[in-house]
């Protein structure tokens, strides 16, 4: 196919057909753009009729197939222009020819939204597939199967295979879950579709789990084994009371600080609100310090992220208990990113606090600094107060040392259990909410500590593509 001349024909000569596009959106800007300064770019035509409109009787007396520029040709037709200038392209018309010099030029020009633009690559892609075959995989060293990969594709488009290949995914994902087409851009998608199907596999897995037979550890380690059971779901005040006094060697405690007390329910724990004062903010806070003193042995450290708004009560509070708080007991846990609910009256937060403190005479075990510098990855995150496992291993590096017991009350994501995993520290603890522990599980699944019946990760994804999101 070769481009042979650039000259105008008659509007109404041409066929816009099926269009990539599916929606034009607002062309007025475009219209009063090209009657002031005239048609800057030319549209893309065939120098004939596709074959598969030849047999429409609204096509009949059309000369040329649109190749490229559905809003010039339509901005020019409202505008009433008799002749528009369009470049000219000779040779056999098929579709996957047709979709991929549309394609081409609107990737050029930036004009596709972003669930267009992954759609016709999948449709590209398809349409190479239908006319040379699907490629089969070979065994390196051995000579390359005829027929047409992702690999190809992003070859012929001039992009990267591993871009290429999360378009083609996401655009299955698409047609599959329509929220999707609800993200403002390509990024937000994935970030939306990735989260989705870890909800879904998050649900598989516990389900699965509860059946009682479906999840074993890698190499029956007992040392995994028991990661897998460290997580008890339960209340933590009320299971830390059944513990034996003095028994660990350190607590990071990271409690609900910010709930509103008065408005919670007995039945409803999950209460995402304010508190309302001091005194309510203490009431709560007490008997958790209090249970955290009484496990912890001799010589031991404390770790209790608080609210800042709440620095003068905590301490107080710590102190009442026993613990040793020094001149400038905190750590800081400095973010990438951070955010304000008042941006015109308050900074973004990129900090949060924690108080360390002693029960007898403990000494830091790696001397180091009070500042803990990691990013937060928002996408990644399930809970609202996740802290990354890397954070989580530098704290306990600091303050503890390997075969200690560590005792998380407010377990979370139980990134901390991780941690401790990762350092040869023990652990457990505790949480009301088994959703956490779900995703908790599928995090150590994802990390091949966990297996499902022995199977791959890859087959249970598997069953996403056949999964509704819940």
């Amino acid at each position: 196919m070769n481009i042979t001349r650039l000259i105008e024909v008659s509007t109404a000569s041409i066929i816009i057909g099926d269009r990539a596009r599916s929606d034009y959106g607002d062309i007025e800007t475009l219209k009063n753009d090209i009657e002031e300064h005239g048609l800057i770019q030319p549209i893309a035509i065939f120098d004939s009729v596709a074959p598969w409109y030849k047999d429409e009787e609204k096509h009949k007396g059309k000369l040329y197939t649109l190749i490229a520029g559905g809003r010039r040709l339509l901005s020019c037709l409202q505008l009433g222009h008799e002749m528009i200038q369009v470049r000219i392209f000779t040779g056999e018309i098929t579709r996957h020819r047709l979709k991929v010099l549309e394609l081409s030029e609107n990737l050029n020009r930036k004009n596709f939204e972003w669930d267009e633009e992954i759609a016709l690559k999948k449709e590209i892609h398809l349409l190479h597939v239908d006319l040379y075959g699907e490629k089969i995989t070979t065994k390196k060293g051995e000579p390359e199967e005829v027929g047409w990969s992702q690999k190809d594709t992003a070859q012929f488009l001039n992009a990267s295979p591993a871009g290429v290949s999360q378009d083609i995914l996401l655009a299955d994902a698409v047609e599959k879950i329509p929220e999707l087409k609800k993200a403002k851009n390509k990024k937000e998608a994935q970030v939306l579709f990735n989260k989705i199907k870890d909800d879904i596999l998050t649900a598989e897995l516990q389900k699965r789990f509860e059946s009682g037979n479906a999840v074993t550890t890698k190499n029956d380690s007992q040392a995994k084994e028991n990661l897998l059971n460290s997580y008890i779901i339960g209340d933590a005040i009320e299971k830390m009371s059944l513990l034996d006094a003095e028994m660990a060697d350190i607590v990071i405690a990271d409690p609900p600080y910010a709930i509103d007390l008065a408005s919670v329910k007995i039945e409803d724990k999950t209460v995402d609100l304010k508190v309302k004062g001091p005194d309510e903010y203490k009431a709560f806070m007490k008997p958790i310090i209090d249970s955290c003193y009484r496990v912890l042995k001799q010589d031991s450290w404390f770790i209790l992220w608080f609210g800042i708004q709440w620095i003068g009560e905590t301490k107080e509070l710590l102190e009442e208990a026993g613990f040793d708080v020094g001149p400038v007991p905190f750590g800081y846990w400095t973010k990438n990113n951070g955010r304000s609910l008042f941006p015109d009256r308050y900074l973004a937060n990129r900090v949060d606090m924690f108080f360390y403190c002693r029960k007898g005479g403990s000494t830091i075990e790696h001397v180091g600094h009070n500042t803990f510098s990691y990013p937060v990855t928002s996408s990644t995150r399930f809970h609202k107060t996740e802290k990354p496992v890397a954070l989580e291993k530098d704290i306990l590096y600091t303050f503890a040392r390997p075969n200690q017991l560590l005792i998380v009350p407010f377990l979370g994501s139980g990134n901390s259990l991780v941690a401790a995993h990762q350092l040869g520290i023990q652990a457990f603890g505790f949480d009301m909410e088994p959703k956490f522990k779900s995703r908790y599980m599928y995090n150590l699944y994802g990390n091949g500590i966990l297996d499902l019946d022995n199977e791959k990760v890859e087959e249970l994804e598997k069953e996403f593509e056949n999964a509704e999101p819940k």
